[in-house]
């Protein structure tokens, strides 16, 4: 029955959490709050820099579908008048037209999209081949 009693007893020092460690479990519980922040900061960002990729992708494919709907000696087709360019917002569309000389009536565009993201440069490329439809 002592042990029992000794075991239930407080002694003089035992009162309580201390305030050391009360200031211990706050720093532990403020290092990971801010863990969590900067994971969501970086996945804000990365979720905006695919948003604009993703912008500047569907801009390319939707100008190569306008240069397939022009005439085949239209002026934005003409390989002499290379690098051809459009302005749309914060991205720049540029394309250069090559006749080939591989696969008869047709032509290649290379198409880019730059635009700048948290101030980097970005670009995207795509390549096209125009057939001449008879």
């Amino acid at each position: 029955m002592n042990a029992i009693k000794k075991c239930t007893q407080w002694s003089k020092n035992e009162k309580g959490v201390t305030i050391i460690e009360i200031l211990m479990a706050m720093c532990v519980l403020a290092v990971g709050i801010l863990a969590v922040i900067a994971m969501q900061t970086a996945s804000a960002r990365g979720n905006s820099t695919s948003s604009k990729s993703t912008d500047g992708l569907i801009l390319a494919v939707d100008q190569i579908e306008k240069l397939m709907e022009r005439a085949w000696d239209h002026a934005d087709l003409d390989s002499s008048g290379n690098p051809h360019s459009v302005t749309n917002g914060q991205y720049t569309v540029a394309w250069n037209v090559t006749d080939n000389g591989v696969i008869d009536n047709t032509k290649t565009i290379n198409m880019t999209v730059t635009w700048s993201s948290w101030g980097i440069q970005r670009r995207i490329s795509v390549q096209y081949v125009i057939p001449r439809i008879i």
